[in-house]
């Protein structure tokens, strides 16, 4: 049973990230014909500003979530009840926090765009992201429950119900009313929507649950918690400063909106491309904790060999076809204005993609160790790093400079720590073959792309559409036909085409039992 739920929770997350990726695409473009680029650049900047902010959130949520798998098992509904309320009232306090320093940093957020814009407008339009962030908090505690429940699909099914009748009526209301402030209340009643039908399944399932409980956590439980709370917050500053930091620093240096939106246009690509990887590797990362909890040594480092391979396929063939395929998808996506950044700027771009996507393999192993608090203050150094170099070069090369600021960032802090601490902790061997591997699969890639560059660059088709359908077929084929090559005979890759077997073989099972 535990299988079975943990793969249909996992195809419902795909699932609902692809319909949120879909959708996303189509609403995009929609809002960019509508209310053009400049409001692409404010929607971007102030976005990424908000979630700068929700630093304060702590990941509070998924620090205490592990609390509830042995009450939920042991049906220890007491247990269950004081961590709800706790979680509950935390996240009151904690939205309350994110509003009032929001207002606060909304004079930076509306001075930092230096168009001619009414600021009164611009004080609006932020201060309706942050009822959007804000929003969901009050329900938080229930939707973790649920999520630890093992019936995240619950959620997934109710998220893209919402999404797709979200996606209907900012369609027909961007077309209709061309009102940026319309579009972001219909994606707050979506979003208040979804709440109330969790709330009330909560409600029906767990009845038994007192969320009036009086019974409080205990001393020694809050210090365990406060301690992961630490942990966590300086990983998830790390995280922020990926995309967030660079539009800080776009607000800093008074970056024009438009060439913002187009950066902001370029994200949602890579961003999609991190994310339906992470997907895989979120679905890897609890067989490969149950192994380091059953297996060690030999057979781990093995797993660890084939997961990374398998991220060199995906990310190797993820590059390529950013690189050859993002100037005529813009062109057939956005249509409005001067919507596609120059070859400098998508070579930047591309190494940010590959240099970031690489990381998973070890990011999915290091949460299967719980490796956070030995590295904790890395990212504290990693975001101080990207900020500065990130805005001293982007003073004198524009987006470029931001772009080559994150990198630079990631190769001096946890470029070196990921690994060393991976190896060290769970192989307890030096991390040099690892960068071995590193080095001869981004020699491969960097050759790839530029095969890929020059068979895509020596035809041009009349149609976008046609030219991104070309382009993508010949990255296909040329990058995995090289990778297949140049691996086949390996131990990884033979594993690796094993292990793909049985996942297949496990889908057909589990399909005809459902």
């Amino acid at each position: 049973m535990r299988t079975r739920n943990s793969f249909l929770n996992v195809v419902s997350n795909c699932v609902c990230y692809i319909v949120l990726m879909l959708s996303g695409f189509i609403i995009r473009k929609t809002f960019a014909e509508v209310l053009g680029l400049e409001c692409v650049g404010i929607d971007g900047r102030f976005t990424d500003y908000v979630h700068l902010i929700t630093i304060l959130e702590l990941n509070l949520g998924m620090s205490l979530v592990y609390k509830l798998y042995d009450p939920i098992v042991k049906q220890d509904w007491s247990r269950i009840s004081t961590i709800l309320r706790f979680l509950r009232n935390s996240y009151i306090i904690i939205s309350l926090s994110i509003i009032t320093f929001g207002l606060l940093f909304s004079i930076f957020a509306v001075n930092s765009i230096t168009e001619n814009i009414s600021k009164e407008w611009l004080f609006r339009i932020f201060s309706l992201y942050l009822i959007d962030i804000t929003s969901s908090y009050y329900y938080y505690h229930k939707r973790m429950m649920i999520i630890a429940d093992q019936y995240s699909r619950v959620i997934g099914i109710i998220r893209i119900c919402c999404l797709v009748v979200m996606s209907i009526f900012q369609f027909f209301g961007l077309k209709i009313f061309k009102s940026f402030e319309l579009y972001l209340l219909i994606k707050i009643a979506s979003k208040m929507s979804e709440n109330i039908c969790i709330s009330r399944i909560f409600n029906k399932k767990y009845n038994m649950i007192d969320l009036k409980s009086k019974l409080k956590l205990v001393a020694e439980q809050k210090k365990e918690i406060l301690k992961n709370v630490k942990a966590m917050l300086f990983h998830k500053i790390g995280g922020t400063s990926l995309n967030q930091i660079s539009t800080l620093i776009f607000g800093l240096i008074s970056l024009p909106l438009s060439e913002n939106g187009v950066y902001c246009n370029y994200m949602i690509i890579i961003l999609a491309l991190w994310g339906i990887s992470r997907e895989f590797f979120s679905g890897v990362m609890a067989s490969f904790g149950n192994l380091l909890n059953t297996e060690k040594g030999e057979k781990v480092e093995k797993n660890l060999n084939v997961i990374f391979l398998i991220n060199f396929f995906i990310y190797s063939f993820f590059c390529s076809s950013f690189f050859c395929v993002s100037a005529p998808f813009m062109k057939f996506w956005i249509t409005s204005g001067n919507s596609v950044f120059g070859l400098s700027t998508t070579i930047a771009l591309t190494v940010y993609l590959y240099v970031y996507g690489m990381r998973q393999s070890l990011e999915m192993a290091r949460s299967s160790a719980g490796i956070y608090v030995q590295d904790r203050y890395v990212p504290l150094i990693e975001c101080c790093i990207n900020f500065v170099v990130s805005y001293f070069l982007a003073r004198r090369m524009g987006i470029n400079g931001a772009i080559i600021g994150n990198i630079i960032s990631f190769i001096c802090t946890t470029f070196i720590t990921y690994p060393f601490l991976v190896y060290k902790i769970i192989l307890g061997k030096n991390p040099k073959d690892y960068y071995k591997k590193y080095c001869l699969y981004t020699v491969l890639t960097l050759a790839e792309s530029y095969l890929c560059y020059y068979c895509t660059n020596s035809f041009t088709l009349s149609s976008n559409f046609l030219q991104i359908i070309a382009n993508f077929i010949l990255c296909l084929i040329i990058s995995n036909g090289i990778n297949i090559i140049a691996f086949c005979k390996t131990q990884e890759f033979i594993h690796m085409r094993s292990l793909f077997s049985r996942i297949f073989l496990r889908f057909k099972k589990i399909n005809s039992s459902v």
